[in-house]
């Protein structure tokens, strides 16, 4: 498990729907905004503790059978399931409209030793990729902005 300072945005998908629909006020959404997400890498799971479960208002969706998971999760969990899954959640970087980026269904782990774990193929998702050169993950328009910025550079170099 890794962590990366991201700013993401959690949110209870079924309250957003709700307040789409105006059934009830987005200020109602459970919603959590993480400035450091610890990830798994190659991995496509969203792992949850039940203080996050709580915070985010998720209710109990199916109970998973214990060999759900590969031996990796054996270096994180320390028990062996089984373990439950809970209503769906919207992932965003959006902070402004908080816009869907991706869609996922939290692993409820009563001993998680942090409170949120996302797997790295969300990265793709939420359309962001680490950038080698700022040692951090950055969106596919930094990640332009980022290139532009290096053909100035080299061109200003070549004048020079």
């Amino acid at each position: 498990m890794q962590s990366t300072d991201l700013n993401l945005i959690i949110s209870n998908a079924h309250e957003v729907g709700c307040a789409n629909i105006g059934l009830i006020s987005s200020s109602e959404v459970h919603r959590v905004i993480l400035t450091k997400v610890f990830s798994i890498p190659e991995n496509r799971l969203v792992l949850i503790s039940d203080t996050m479960r709580q915070r985010l208002g998720l209710n109990m969706n199916k109970t998973l059978p214990p060999h759900s998971f590969g031996s990796w999760i054996d270096n994180i969990i320390p028990s062996r399931g089984p373990y439950q899954t809970c209503e769906d959640v919207h992932l965003s970087v959006d902070p402004i409209t908080y816009r869907l980026k991706s869609i996922a269904y939290p692993v409820l782990v009563p001993d998680l030793p942090v409170d949120f774990v996302l797997g790295t193929l969300f990265f793709n998702e939420l359309n962001l990729i680490w950038s080698s050169s700022l040692n951090r993950l950055i969106t596919r328009r930094e990640e332009e902005e980022d290139r532009e910025e290096e053909v100035r550079r080299q061109t200003y170099r070549n004048i020079l």
